[in-house]
């Protein structure tokens, strides 16, 4: 037979285990002894049987031993709860590097050291991989890096990006209005000033002259002289050519009065500037005058045959003379002028008619034939 608690053999007919000392459980063979017999077995069994002492003293001898497995038993356990808890520690610092380095904020961070080393297309490219975390802050690099690479339309089109996704992003105008400065683009920064509500926004635009000089008179061809005035918001200097050159605030000439242009083809360039100094951006017009010989005069009442006296009416534009002869020859701006109605002489007569503008410029003659026979 085993000992149930240790596993040793336990020889027959012994109750203990020599060993461990724990009490063998027998099974009576009621067959072989009566009730009384056992009894009296069991009784005399404490004080009497030898294996019971030698089985005491084996199992105090036992016990320093089976403590000494205990502590080695549990020592072992709780180096194995340590390796498991380094373990995980492990795992977890090992995850949280893969989902770091997998991250918005490390690839944000790579774009920047790129930035500092002028790497600026690597740059874009991490940028671009952190959009997801930080989509406005991660344009502006991007539209920043483009501009330095003068990618012009790539960085206007993604720095209006974050400001249709944050319009309130100081560090995105900065960029674009840096843009159109540098592309001189100044009507496109008008435009993007005109949807800014901000106070803190607009400021930025203090920076830059964004506004420009208004022509009274659009470009383009003219018959007559034009007396063009130029303006512009208050603060502001104007300086002008009819040079065809740029003007600044040292070459130009300074607008005070209206500038007349007559005959000819004349560009007016105009730039204003503002109290810190700033040149506007230049505006440039074309004007082409021409004269033209004035038409005929209205003339009343027409050829004819009259019986009674007559009187003739002459009209013509503001501005411009008529003058006439009676002998046939014709007239120029020493003729007899034309102010008052005048009447028709007796006889065949031959009017002869001109107009001269403001410009000197004669028109062609009319000729009329009247006859007063009275």
């Amino acid at each position: 037979m085993n000992c149930k608690n240790c596993g040793n053999k336990i020889e027959d007919g012994k109750l203990y285990c020599d060993f461990c000392g724990m009490s063998v459980q027998v099974v009576p063979d009621y067959n072989a002894f009566d009730d009384d017999a056992l009894a009296s077995l069991l009784k005399e069994q404490p004080e009497e049987h030898p294996v019971a002492k030698e089985t005491d003293a084996m199992h105090e001898k036992n016990k320093k031993p089976t403590t000494t497995k205990k502590y080695a038993k549990k020592k072992r356990s709780k180096k194995k709860i340590i390796l498991i808890t380094l373990l995980c520690i492990l795992a977890c610092v090992s995850l949280g590097a893969v989902i770091y380095f997998h991250s918005g904020k490390y690839y944000y961070s790579v774009g920047e050291a790129k930035d500092k080393s002028k790497d600026y297309e690597t740059a874009i490219l991490y940028y671009e991989q952190a959009e997801v975390t930080y989509p406005v802050k991660a344009r502006v690099k991007i539209g920043a890096d483009y501009l330095l690479l003068e990618e012009y339309e790539k960085a206007e089109e993604i720095l209006l990006e974050a400001i249709s996704l944050d319009s309130d992003n100081t560090e995105a105008y900065r960029t674009l209005l840096r843009l159109y400065d540098q592309t001189e683009d100044y009507e496109a920064m008008r435009d993007l000033k005109e949807d800014v509500t901000s106070e803190r926004i607009l400021k930025l635009f203090q920076n830059y002259v964004t506004d420009t000089v208004t022509y009274s008179e659009d470009g383009g061809s003219y018959k007559d002289d034009i007396l063009l005035k130029l303006s512009a918001p208050s603060g502001y200097t104007i300086y002008y050519t009819l040079d065809g050159t740029a003007p600044t605030a040292l070459s130009g000439h300074k607008y005070k009065n209206p500038i007349e242009l007559t005959d000819g083809t004349t560009t007016v360039k105009s730039i204003c500037v503002n109290t810190d100094g700033k040149e506007s951006s230049v505006v440039s017009k074309t004007y082409k005058i021409t004269y033209t010989s004035p038409d005929y005069p209205e003339v009343t009442p027409s050829s004819g045959t009259y019986h009674t006296q007559t009187y003739i009416t002459m009209t013509a534009n503001e501005g411009e003379h008529i003058y006439y002869t009676w002998d046939g020859t014709v007239p120029t701006s020493d003729s007899a002028e034309y102010v008052e109605p005048i009447a028709i002489p007796e006889g065949n007569q031959i009017l002869s008619v001109i107009v001269v503008n403001e410009h000197g410029m004669s028109s062609n003659v009319l000729k009329m034939n009247y006859q007063y026979l009275p």
